[in-house]
């Protein structure tokens, strides 16, 4: 039996690097079963050294890593994980265009399979008043996803009238 989504819920690793096998690590250490997040969007910096030795790999940016099972619950927002997917974005308070375009994307592709508006995509911050994660605007972003939505909707209208050769 599928689970029940009724929010999306963003959050950021609070580190500025990181993939899903090495915050997997992180939130094991914490005690967790698996890593918290359903998906994961990576930035520049996938590995420690290369933050340490400033050398970003733009292949990372934006890639959109899957985490734990969305048959499971998450552990990212405690009263909610049973009912919610856990999107991350690796980093603190500053993001990439790609980052923000591929969570975008997969933000439209959740919010159909789960039948969801842009108002069940919330920041982790919005159930916790003590957190500031993921540390964007949401209201602002809510904005912005609108807007792609929009775009993205008359653009695959035009797309089914395209005759391919």
């Amino acid at each position: 039996m599928r689970r029940k989504i009724k929010y999306i819920i963003l959050h950021c690793t609070d580190s500025l690097w990181g993939e899903v096998d090495e915050v997997r690590h992180w939130h094991k250490q914490r005690g967790f079963d698996d890593i918290g997040y359903h998906y994961l969007i990576c930035n520049r910096y996938p590995y420690y050294w290369n933050l340490k030795e400033n050398k970003p790999d733009p292949l990372f940016d934006g890639v959109v890593q899957k985490g734990r099972s969305e048959d499971i619950p998450g552990a990212h927002t405690k009263g909610k994980n049973s009912l919610s997917i856990g999107v991350a974005l690796v980093g603190t308070t500053k993001f990439t265009a790609s980052q923000f375009e591929s969570l975008k994307f997969l933000l439209k592709s959740l919010m159909e399979k789960y039948n969801l508006s842009v108002a069940n995509i919330r920041g982790h911050y919005e159930f916790n008043p003590n957190k500031t994660c993921p540390n964007i605007v949401m209201n602002t972003f809510r904005a912005e996803l609108r807007e792609y939505l929009t775009k993205r909707k008359i653009k695959d209208k035009k797309e089914r009238y395209v005759r391919k050769a």
